[in-house]
C-alpha cells in the first residue's frame, strides 16, 4: 500500500513540476519584447538623385544602401558581402550601387565628419576611394586620420581641409531625410528593386542589417530572371 501511494505521489509531483515550468515558460513569454514588423515597402519608385553610383546606368537591378562609415555591421558587410556583389553582378554590368548617408550620431560620434569627408573626396572624384579606406582595417575616424587617408588618396589636402571645415554636410542631411521618410532607424539598411527610366528605383525588398550573400542573391536574381 504504501509503495502506491508512493508511485501516485511521484506522478502528482511530476505534474505539478510540468506544471509550474509550463506557467514559467508562458509568464517569459508574456514579458518578452515583440519584435516590431517590418517597415512596408514603399509604393513610390525612389530617386536616386544626389547618390553615389557605382555600376553601369544600363544595370537592370539597384541597390541602395543607407550606411555609415563607424556602424560595426556596415563595416562587416562591406569586408564580406559587398566584394561579391561588385564582382558577380556590378562589374558584369547587371546591378548598379546606390550610397546614401545615415550617420547614428547619438552613439557614433565619429560617423558624420567620416561622411563628411567622403563628400569632400567626392568633390575631388575619390568618393569611393575614400569609402573603401574607411571601411577597410581599424576604425580611423578622426580628423586627422581623415586627412591621411586623403593625403594617401592622393586628394589636395589643402581643398580637403577647407572643404571638410566649411559646408559640407548638404548632401548628408538630404540623405538623413530621405532615410527617414522612408523608416530607416538603423544601419546597414537596403532597398533593391528595378531600375526604372529616370534613374528611378520600384523596390521589390528590404534588407536590414549585414546580411550574407545569400539574402541579397534570393532579393536580386529574381528581377534578373524576370528581365530575361
Amino acid at each position: 500500500m504504501r509503495g502506491r501511494w508512493r508511485s501516485v505521489l511521484d506522478v502528482v509531483a511530476t505534474i505539478g513540476v510540468l506544471v509550474a515550468s509550463a506557467t514559467v515558460i508562458m509568464s517569459y513569454r508574456a514579458r518578452a519584447p515583440v519584435q516590431a514588423p517590418a517597415p512596408p515597402l514603399p509604393t513610390e519608385p525612389l530617386l536616386l538623385n544626389g547618390a553615389h553610383l557605382k555600376g553601369a546606368s544600363t544595370a537592370l537591378v539597384v541597390i541602395v544602401e543607407y550606411s555609415e562609415f563607424e556602424c560595426p555591421f556596415c563595416r562587416r558587410f562591406a569586408a564580406d558581402t559587398l566584394p561579391t556583389i561588385v564582382a558577380d553582378y556590378v562589374d558584369t554590368g547587371r546591378v548598379r550601387l546606390a550610397f546614401r548617408h545615415f550617420p547614428l550620431e547619438q552613439i557614433h560620434r565619429f560617423a558624420r565628419a567620416a561622411a563628411s569627408a567622403t563628400e569632400c573626396a567626392a568633390r575631388q572624384e575619390r568618393f569611393w576611394e575614400m569609402h573603401d579606406a574607411l571601411f577597410i582595417g581599424p576604425v580611423q575616424l578622426r580628423e586627422s586620420d581623415l586627412v591621411d587617408k586623403a593625403v594617401a588618396l592622393g586628394l589636395t589636402p589643402g581643398v580637403f581641409r577647407n572643404c571638410m571645415t566649411a559646408d559640407s554636410g548638404s548632401v548628408v542631411n538630404e540623405d538623413i531625410q530621405s532615410g527617414g521618410a522612408l523608416k530607416v532607424t538603423g544601419t546597414p539598411t537596403f532597398f533593391i528593386g528595378k531600375a526604372l527610366p529616370g534613374d528611378r528605383v520600384r523596390v521589390t525588398a528590404r534588407l536590414a542589417g549585414a546580411q550574407p550573400i545569400a539574402e541579397f542573391r534570393r532579393a536580386i536574381d529574381p528581377l534578373l530572371k524576370g528581365a530575361q
